[in-house]
């Protein structure tokens, strides 16, 4: 079942424009523009039952031909670990609690463990990939709502990699997980595709993240971002794929800041990456591509 969407996410905006269409195995997909805020997103979508159903089981054969883990797929969660913890470096001096949603093999968790010490905890829907976190020793759940209770406040380290664009409300799953699972004063690591340099439009692609309606959403939910960075790692050293993100949570009581929202510049920002992504992979392939990186380390 699909439902089409009323109210963007990010501005509470309700008249779209049609932004891009792409064919997909499961039926056309529409994105639209929210002309107000600029924000990208799917409609109609999944419901939020379909959705949740899906990620159990589905998502992982619909994006790489199979449920099991991939070593492709090992490899760049891998990669993608170290660089994330080497972004973190400087701006985040301590973790003692960590949890990360959508955290897959685990390999985030181990990262920042061996970095900082912590203790870590993992949210993963999928079967195959919680069980390969336990392998390592990687505590991992299936859903948010599993948590211990006791653990409420407790996490000075959340993150989000590759997840807020699969959400329905990410501004209020933001603001949900900042009142109820992290410590006042804790740092929040996002990221997710860049719409100005990947094309992040797939099924479970809910919305498509500009740097601007990035920033504007974690702010939206509470949050004050101290880097914000586009970039192509682990897998280009010249392709703006990602946005990388960390925020955190003022102590104390903060004045709300005015959203100044604008969609100026998106469709052509956005035909631009595009154009470049496609005309330097056909054209210079070997210069705009990385070889997969290397495997998480033996025994962690």
């Amino acid at each position: 079942m699909r439902i089409t969407v009323e109210q963007c996410p990010l501005c509470g905006g309700s008249a779209f424009e049609p932004f891009e269409k792409h064919a997909d195995p499961a039926g056309e997909l529409a994105y639209v523009l929210c002309p107000r805020c600029g924000l990208v997103l799917q409609s109609p979508r999944r419901s939020d039952k379909a959705l949740s159903e899906f990620y159990a089981e589905g998502y992982r054969t619909s994006v790489q031909g199979t449920e099991a883990a991939t070593d492709k797929d090992l490899r760049i969660q891998a990669g993608r670990a170290r660089h994330l913890v080497e972004f973190c470096s400087g701006a985040v001096t301590s973790v003692s609690r960590h949890l990360d949603i959508g955290s897959s093999s685990g390999a985030l968790v181990r990262a920042v463990a061996r970095a900082y010490g912590s203790s870590g905890l993992g949210i993963e829907p999928g079967a195959g990939y919680r069980e390969i976190a336990k392998q390592h020793g990687t505590q991992t759940i299936a859903d948010l709502g599993e948590l211990d209770p006791s653990l409420r406040g407790t996490f000075d380290l959340a993150s989000m990699i590759h997840v807020l664009e699969h959400l329905p409300d990410p501004v209020g799953y933001l603001r949900q997980l900042r009142e109820r699972w992290m410590a006042p004063g804790g740092r929040l690591l996002v990221e997710v595709p860049n719409l100005f340099g990947h094309r992040g439009t797939e099924l479970a692609h809910l919305s498509v993240f500009s740097p601007r309606t990035l920033r504007q959403t974690l702010e939206s939910a509470g949050f004050r971002v101290l880097k914000l960075h586009a970039h192509g790692a682990p897998r280009s050293p010249v392709l703006r794929l990602y946005l990388t993100a960390l925020a955190d949570w003022p102590a104390g009581s903060q004045a709300v800041r005015r959203m100044v929202y604008s969609s100026r510049g998106v469709r052509g920002r956005r035909r631009l990456g595009i154009w470049l992504h496609d005309t330097l992979t056909e054209r210079l392939p070997n210069w705009t591509w990385r070889e997969l990186p290397a495997p998480e380390e033996a025994g962690s």
